[in-house]
């Protein structure tokens, strides 16, 4: 989702977004799968109780100041798990009855045909994401769907490659 886990207050309704001690974040995405799922990701998929969220801080109408990771608002609003349980509801299914193994497709669109090296390093990327361990060693630290879920969810993700279509 992207976000910061610290937030300074430079006055004048101005932030500076911090991950990881440094200055800057994604503001939807941190470096793809470089971080693990935040709580509010995996209590949206069902994975921790509300219990485990903690605080979210929410910038109201954020607006880029065009500095890596400052940026204006509003106003910072903190939500605890009962906020956004009185304004949502419940999660359903709770913890305890959620999915925890999914299934995937991916779908790759080319103007040109793929080379077989691209195929197979496609599905070498397609078999670390949905591994249930670590990944390969060349992923370096970037995180794979079980090891981003805290080991609390799997992936499948069938490689069939005679169902490429070509023209």
């Amino acid at each position: 989702m992207g976000g910061f886990d610290e937030l300074i207050d430079l006055g004048n309704n101005t932030y500076q977004g911090k991950l990881n001690g440094k200055n800057g974040f994604g503001p939807n995405a941190n470096g793809g799968n470089s971080l693990p799922y935040s709580k509010v990701e995996l209590y949206s998929m069902g994975l921790i109780g509300p219990e485990e969220i903690g605080t979210l801080q929410l910038a109201q109408n954020p607006q880029s100041t065009g500095e890596f990771g400052k940026f204006t608002a509003d106003n910072i609003n903190t939500l605890t798990a009962s906020d956004l349980i009185a304004q949502h509801g419940d999660r359903v299914p709770s913890v305890e009855n959620s999915q925890k193994d999914f299934k995937a497709i991916t779908v790759i669109i080319s103007t040109t045909m793929l080379n077989e090296d691209k195929i197979d390093s496609i599905n070498r990327d397609l078999e670390n994401f949905s591994k249930k361990g670590a990944p390969e060693d060349y992923w370096g630290n970037t995180y794979n769907f079980w090891k981003a879920t805290g080991e609390r969810a799997s992936i499948d993700i069938q490689i069939v490659e005679e169902n490429l279509k070509t023209q």
